[in-house]
């Protein structure tokens, strides 16, 4: 579910290029359905025309990460305890912006004297800094402190939540949540918060450079699966289909490894020689002689996009047939 479409891809794969047969006849379904009530005869049907649906996702489910003050309003903290300490966060940030908004004038005013000029030191930019660490640390050690770094979902935040401010709709909620910027979690999290999606897969097999219109570029095509989603709404009601994702399939990764990996791949342009190679065990060594050597070890794995995405490097390599290529290098 991780692996989602970018935008810019799913307007293309939808509009540019042909919808398959049975993604056509999910969207032919869904807007048919549009509004009802998604009853176990409309989940039946649907099986009976795609299987099973291969993910069931709420919209709660989402993980909370980074720390931020309104945390201190979720799980691991009494209600009033909460409030008074979120309160407290809050009210003490306005010191350090303070030092910010000094900041600022003092600089435009530098940046006024002379053309082109942006001083990025003075004194209220070490007041700034030093009070901004000085808030996060207490603050962020304070919640650590009670919380022991527990994990817990949007749904466990706002079960809290509904402590501290009750009685309230569900769209009351959702505007209050937007409001306390927790760190991490977008606006759109909030707004499928009381959502259901139902994941079908709809292609078992598809040529990933057909389905993305890329036939003569020297990329190995490989096979990918797609899927729709259906989104239900808290009452049980039919949305929309929130378009097609999609994502190597088991064989086609496999392969693309087999062409890969233990293989030294080298590069040479000019004087500049390079070499990379990607290991059985999900490491991978590169190297060139550029300034005096260079040397770079990490992770690799194969993303749901057909390419190779490893730590410590800047850009995706693109498996070609003639070896990998990075950025516009080929190695071979």
């Amino acid at each position: 579910m991780k692996n989602v479409l970018k935008l810019a891809v799913l307007i293309l794969s939808l509009g540019l290029f042909a919808c398959s047969s049975n993604s056509k006849k999910l969207i032919e379904w869904v807007g048919k359905n549009k509004g009802s009530q998604f009853s176990n005869e409309k989940a039946k049907e649907l099986n009976s025309l795609f299987g099973s649906p291969v993910d069931t996702i709420h919209g709660g489910d989402y993980y909370i990460e980074a720390y931020s003050p309104a945390l201190f309003l979720g799980p691991g903290f009494e209600p009033q305890e909460g409030k008074r300490l979120y309160d407290e966060a809050i009210s003490s940030r306005e010191i350090f912006f303070k030092h910010w908004e000094d900041y600022m004038n003092k600089t435009g005013q530098e940046q006024g004297l002379t053309q082109n000029k942006f001083s990025d030191m003075n004194s209220h930019w070490n007041e700034y800094t030093t009070a901004e660490t000085e808030f996060r640390e207490k603050f962020e050690n304070l919640y650590n402190q009670k919380s022991k770094n527990t994990k817990f979902t949007l749904r466990d935040y706002f079960e809290s939540i509904k402590k501290i401010y009750p009685n309230k709709s569900n769209t009351e909620y959702v505007d209050l949540l937007k409001k306390l910027n927790i760190r991490g979690v977008d606006d759109s999290y909030f707004d499928n918060l009381f959502k259901t999606t139902y994941v079908y897969q709809i292609d078992k097999s598809t040529s990933y450079k057909k389905y993305m219109g890329k036939e003569k570029e020297d990329i190995v095509d490989f096979d990918i699966w797609t899927k729709r989603e259906i989104i239900v709404n808290e009452k049980g009601i039919i949305e929309e289909s929130s378009g097609s994702n999609y994502c190597i399939t088991d064989d086609s990764k496999k392969m693309l490894m087999n062409k890969i990996v233990g293989i030294k791949m080298v590069a040479k342009i000019g004087s500049i020689n390079g070499s990379i190679i990607y290991n059985s065990n999900g490491t991978y060594h590169y190297t060139n002689n550029m300034f005096e050597g260079t040397d770079k070890e990490g992770n690799w794995r194969i993303n749901c996009d057909g390419e190779i995405e490893a730590t410590n490097q800047e850009s995706n390599a693109i498996i070609v047939k003639k070896g990998v290529r990075v950025g516009e290098t080929t190695y071979q």
